[in-house]
């Protein structure tokens, strides 16, 4: 599938800086990027960064994604490996009812809409499930 990416001005997401870390960016396994978003959704913006890990400049590929969560890429020349970072939110989304997103002004379309808020950042998602 081919895409293009939405243009941008000059800001990041998080408004972080060449030599800053996105929020809450932790190393993981492989695994976890299986099940991570970058197989079900294209990344809205792709950004290049280098900043201190370890103690030592690395240079990231980020992978931003509509709900500001994202995957860092590392590729370790010396060591001939990929190492694999997330960063934002791990979210734990609770499902609002009609008459919650009917008080706080959000759209909700009836049995088959869900919409769900995150208890960690606030980050609303909205899902229809009818097929």
């Amino acid at each position: 599938m081919l895409y293009s990416l939405k243009e941008y001005d000059k800001t990041a997401p998080d408004n972080g800086t060449y030599n800053t870390a996105p929020p809450k960016f932790r190393k993981v396994e492989e695994k976890e990027i299986c099940t991570s978003l970058l197989f079900y959704y294209n990344p809205e913006l792709i950004e290049d960064r280098q900043f201190m890990i370890d103690g030592v400049f690395r240079k990231i590929k980020l992978f931003w994604f509509h709900d500001r969560t994202g995957v860092g890429i590392y590729s370790d020349y010396t060591n001939k490996k990929i190492i694999w970072y997330k960063f934002g939110c791990d979210h734990n989304f609770v499902e609002l009812s009609q008459q919650e997103c009917n008080k706080r002004d959000l759209m909700h379309f009836g049995s088959c809409y869900h919409v769900y808020e995150c208890k960690e950042c606030g980050y609303i998602n909205a899902v229809d499930s009818s097929g």
